[in-house]
């Protein structure tokens, strides 16, 4: 079986906040299953994908776009989000101002 026919639907999510928030350990533990004590910083940006059954038991392809939090790779961040479904917001609970 070819990969495109495995699924149905291409799903784009992009995961977006500030350096050191732990974007990267966030999309490595949701498509590994793992956590990285040691994470090197993301130059540009990375994705993992993982095939998923939705409960109406449709087959989608999860493509997850991990992004630099660095405010000089926002022209990055910004040609990626006009091509998503969605975006995961994250935040250092411990650091207001990275959520604000």
């Amino acid at each position: 079986m070819n990969v495109v026919s495995e699924f149905e639907n291409l799903i784009k999510l992009l995961v977006l906040g500030d350096v050191s928030v732990g974007k990267s350990n966030f999309l490595f533990r949701f498509i590994e299953d793992k956590f990285l004590d040691n994470h090197l910083p993301t130059v540009g940006f990375d994705y993992k994908s993982q095939i998923i059954t939705l409960p109406d038991k449709s087959v989608v392809k999860l493509q997850i776009w991990d992004t630099v939090g660095e405010e000089k790779f926002m022209s990055i961040n910004q040609s990626l989000l006009a091509k998503v479904h969605g975006v995961i917001l994250i935040y250092d609970i411990t650091d207001q101002t990275s959520f604000e």
